[in-house]
C-alpha cells in the first residue's frame, strides 16, 4: 500500500484551550476550526467562534484544528486527568482500493468512519482517508 500524503497529526491534550494557545504560538499555526461533540455527532462551531463566544453560548469545544501551510495539527480534549500532550492518531491519505483492502485485512479492527475514511484501533489509532 502506498500513501498519498499525511493529512494531519492529532494529539490528545488535557487542557484544550491552553494547548491550542501553546501550539499556535510555538509553530505559528492558525486555528482553522473548533468542534464539539453532541448527541448527533461532531459539530463545527460557526464562523470560527472563539473561546469566549463558545463559552457564552454554553459550548465547550472538544477539538481544535490548527494549520500553517500544509501542516495540520488536531488537538483533542481528554478527560483522563493527565497533563501534557500525547499522540492520538496520524491521518494519511491513500487511494480508495487501498482503503478497501485495509478495511478487509485479517485481524483488522477497523471502523468505517465514513465512505472515504476508516479509523484503525491498535495501541495507536490511525485515520486513513481516501485521496481526492
Amino acid at each position: 500500500m502506498a500513501y498519498r500524503c499525511w493529512t494531519h497529526v492529532a494529539l490528545a491534550v488535557g487542557q484544550l484551550q491552553q494547548a491550542e494557545e501553546f501550539y499556535a504560538r510555538l509553530f505559528g499555526l492558525a486555528v482553522t476550526f473548533r468542534e464539539t461533540e453532541t448527541a448527533d455527532g461532531w459539530r463545527t462551531l460557526r464562523g470560527g467562534a472563539g473561546w469566549d463566544s463558545a463559552h457564552a453560548a454554553g459550548i465547550e469545544p472538544q477539538l481544535s484544528s490548527l494549520r500553517r501551510n500544509g501542516v495540520v495539527l488536531a488537538l483533542e480534549a481528554t478527560e483522563d486527568g493527565r497533563n501534557g500532550s500525547r499522540l492520538s492518531h496520524l491521518g494519511i491519505a491513500v487511494d480508495e482500493p487501498d482503503l478497501d483492502e485495509l478495511r478487509c485485512a485479517p485481524g483488522n479492527s477497523a471502523a468505517a468512519s465514513s465512505p472515504t475514511e476508516t479509523t484503525f484501533s491498535s495501541s495507536t489509532t490511525h485515520t486513513v482517508s481516501a485521496g481526492r
